[in-house]
């Protein structure tokens, strides 16, 4: 197995969730976004979540997406997986954008209500849609036997883990939607 790659792909993990907070601290100077916690109209008395607030994107982000990232990055990229992950990317934003700024999207740190986006947001789309692509793109190497051994095992662990936190978040009401 080569651990530096596995090692690579968590340190370079790191400033792209930290760019997030910090992106995150800044819309916050600025009051593009409510304060943590404070209420959000229309539902039902939750309250607004900020990045660090999300299973997904603490533990998530910097735990389970860099062994799919390794999954990714342990073996050969073809042109037709950088072709699906230039897709995947290209429609995974917009799709994104769309469900984030409707009017029954709960708001939050990314998508603070109505049309904004926040900088935090926007820096986190890329972020979203690649990591989606390295996970599609894992999921086929499963099927076609390309990934196996440890690459395997670790992609594995990362999705499921990614999935448990996000099946958590669903079920703390963190992805609730608001009356329209």
């Amino acid at each position: 197995m080569n651990w530096s790659l596995l090692i690579l792909s968590v340190l370079l993990n790191v400033p792209f969730c930290l760019g997030q907070l910090i992106a995150q601290h800044f819309d916050q100077i600025r009051l593009d976004i409510p304060a943590r916690g404070s209420l959000i109209p229309r539902s039902n008395g939750k309250r607004f979540l900020y990045w660090q607030d999300f299973l997904t994107q603490t533990w998530g982000d910097f735990i389970f997406l860099p062994l799919i990232a390794f999954g990714f990055f342990s073996t050969e990229i073809s042109a037709w997986e950088i072709f699906l992950l230039i897709g995947i990317i290209s429609v995974t934003i917009p799709s994104m954008v769309a469900v984030c700024t409707s009017r029954t999207h709960k708001p939050d740190w990314g998508f603070p209500g109505g049309m904004h986006v926040s900088l935090g947001g926007a820096a986190h789309l890329p972020y979203f849609a690649i990591y989606l692509a390295f996970a599609i793109i894992c999921l086929i190497r499963i099927f076609t036997g390309e990934l196996t051994h440890w690459p395997l095992a670790l992609t594995l662990i990362g999705g499921a883990g990614y999935i448990a936190l996000w099946l958590s978040d669903l079920r703390l009401g963190h992805f609730d939607k608001i009356d329209a």
